[in-house]
């Protein structure tokens, strides 16, 4: 019988290796990830059948389900098959053992089990996990009646009268899997199910709906919601791109791999044949994409968890804050005065900063999909400068800045920014997109200019809580003029990096003074701007690499900085860029260099030159002598 059941295997194993094959060449091909994944199924399924027919055939009182991404009818390439044996006789039926020996002798990784219905519900009364397994579990084999009244018993007598338990449960479970994440899509080494905009996001909504007794199928799902073309093609790209990139990795690394780690992503590129494009490595290409993708699947499950008046608090860039916490009172924005009032949208953004308050889900539902017209048609309105100005010279001018970007609405306006989104660099010191960066920077300007009070809600304590006691900020702390000319020099600072090329800080200075211009600055803060944009790398490559006492190199820069004003708004977007850079970017040293350096600069401008102290310490020594006058020498060496 061994040797029978061998040479059976051995037949079904071939037959499926060749499907299978057909299936990657599929994909190679450049079929959607989402083809591909249900086509692997209806693959696996077909060849259970017929594993099924060999072991099973004479059994009766028995089912076999799918559970997991199987029950789902998604499968990767090496993804698990789970499957469970529920049979209601007194024991487990004969085939059971050898029908299971049969799938590990096709080389698949098998989670299994097998159970009544009585332990299938024990299981799931008190595993979490196990619970949802069976809300998605489908009959490939047997009598369906028997998993019916498994799904009957789990709905009626575990999952209603804890239902409320059960959505917060999931909805923290959610919360987690992004807070350990850094509630960010642009993470440098993203996995692919677990990160914020993975497949479990839209998992997480899936299970939700289905034990709220709403739709329990994805495609079921999204009929309900009747979304428009813009949001279904936005999502259908988004999920097809990452089950396309799941399955190439599963394929790279011959296994079950689900982390985009940086050696991936370089071999993920070129196994979906990514160009180089405007200067960027066909790596970079590829990531911008991955990030939007990300980005389109977050935003679509934050929304609909919205609108199902779920709401998990969470602070991020790159997260739609502007949705609010749960609970809290939300404005709802009316399309015909966004429509038919170009400068409305900014009017609103601003007054929303001010107070710093939310909107409901339909209006930033609705931001999501239009944003960049809205304000592609307010930037051709001359006042729309004036407005964003004044939106930047307030307290709160990072939070309406990055809800802005969120909605897509800050991009039409500065479509200069725009060309930073996902933009990534593929290199050891970036450890964000060049826009996460960006809006970094600015929460962290925030938490400099209050004394740090702030920075554990923006994300960037650890930065500031050690270096907050080596700045003179008291001292630094600009106008609101210039809070709005540090601000917009923060927000463009990089733009010189989405033309692609080298020497983006002299690029950028370029297309700030087109921006400028557009905004209505006048001459003198167009200038300021201009210059902090072209030298925001200056002072920390001084620091570094040069001797800050050096009198040549001081006085040169004196003439180029000029006055204390653009000293030290140029320091603080040093201070800024480097705590945005990663989390271990700043370090006290270096802000310790920093700091040394602007005062030995400002004292040069204010006529107190800091070679003054080696003559002074001269002098002293002069007067000193013997034991006393060795000492203090080689202490001041």
């Amino acid at each position: 019988m061994n040797r029978d059941r061998g040479g059976t295997i051995g037949d079904i194993r071939v037959r499926f290796s060749k499907d299978r094959a057909r299936l990657v060449e599929r994909h190679r091909a450049g079929e959607g990830g989402g083809v591909v994944v249900r086509a692997y199924r209806r693959l696996v399924d077909t060849t259970i059948h017929t594993l099924c027919s060999q072991f099973l055939s004479d059994t009766t009182d028995l089912a076999l389900i799918a559970t997991g991404g199987y029950g789902r009818g998604e499968l990767a390439f090496a993804s698990d098959v789970d499957i469970q044996l529920l049979y209601s006789g007194h024991r487990p039926p004969e085939g059971a053992r050898p029908f299971i020996q049969a799938l590990w002798d096709l080389g698949w990784e098998v989670g299994h089990q097998v159970v009544t219905v009585e332990e299938a519900i024990e299981l799931a009364s008190s595993n979490r996990e196990t619970l949802t397994a069976y809300l998605e579990m489908r009959t490939i084999w047997g009598d369906e009646g028997i998993t019916r009244e498994l799904d009957r018993q789990v709905r009626e007598d575990l999952l209603q009268p804890r239902l409320e338990d059960y959505l917060a449960g999931k909805l923290a479970e959610l919360e987690r899997r992004h807070a350990e994440a850094g509630d960010t899509v642009y993470l440098s080494e993203p996995d692919l199910k677990q990160s914020p905009g993975g497949l479990r996001d839209l998992h997480t909504l899936l299970w939700m709906s289905n034990a709220a007794g709403g739709p329990r199928s994805w495609r079921a799902y999204l009929a309900d919601q009747q979304l428009n073309s813009n949001q279904y093609q936005r999502l259908q790209t988004g999920y097809d791109l990452t089950w396309k990139v799941r399955n190439t990795l599963h394929l790279l690394k011959s296994r079950l791999w689900d982390r985009l780690d940086h050696r991936s992503q370089s071999a993920v590129a070129e196994s979906l044949k990514y160009p180089a494009e405007s200067g960027r490595l066909p790596v970079e290409v590829f990531m911008r994409d991955y990030y939007h993708a990300s980005r389109g699947i977050y935003a679509f499950t934050r929304l609909q968890l919205a609108r199902g008046g779920w709401a998990p608090e969470v602070h991020s860039p790159t997260m739609l804050t502007v949705l609010g916490p749960e609970g809290e009172p939300a404005e709802t924005w009316p399309v015909s005065e966004l429509v038919s009032s170009p400068l409305a949208v900014l009017e609103r953004f601003k007054s929303l900063a001010r107070r710093r308050s939310s909107v409901s889900a339909e209006t930033a539902a609705y931001l999501f999909d239009h944003g960049s017209a809205l304000g592609s048609a307010a930037r051709r309105n001359r006042e729309h400068g004036r407005l964003l100005i004044e939106l930047m010279e307030g307290s709160n001018a990072a939070w309406g800045l990055q809800a802005m970007h969120q909605l897509g609405v800050l991009g039409g306006i500065v479509p200069e920014f725009e060309r930073l989104t996902a933009l990534v660099q593929f290199d050891p010191y970036h450890h964000y997109t060049a826009d996460e960066h960006t809006m970094r920077m600015l929460d962290a300007l925030e938490a400099l200019l209050d004394g740090g009070e702030k920075a554990p809600e923006l994300g960037v304590a650890r930065q500031i809580a050690e270096v907050i006691g080596q700045l003179p900020v008291e001292r630094w702390h600009p106008s609101r003029d210039d809070m709005a000319i540090l601000r917009l020099a923060i927000l463009l600072h990089d733009v010189g990096k989405g033309t692609g090329g080298g020497g983006h800080a002299e690029r950028g200075a370029r297309v700030v003074r087109n921006v400028g211009k557009r905004l209505g600055l006048d001459r003198e803060s167009l200038g300021d701007v201009v210059f902090l944009v072209r030298h925001h790398l200056l002072l920390n490559a001084v620091a570094q690499r040069r001797d800050i006492l050096e009198e040549v190199l001081l006085k040169r820069l004196h003439r180029l900085i000029r006055s204390p004003r653009r000293l030290h708004m140029l320091t603080l977007l040093t201070i800024t860029d480097l705590a945005a850079l990663s989390p271990t970017a700043l370090t006290p040293w270096k802000c310790r260099l920093l700091v040394d350096l602007t005062e030995n600069l400002e004292g040069l401008m204010s006529g107190q030159s800091p070679w003054m102290v080696a003559e002074v310490w001269d002098q002293v020594l002069g007067e000193l002598s013997g034991e006393i006058k060795d000492q203090v020498s080689y202490f001041l060496k």
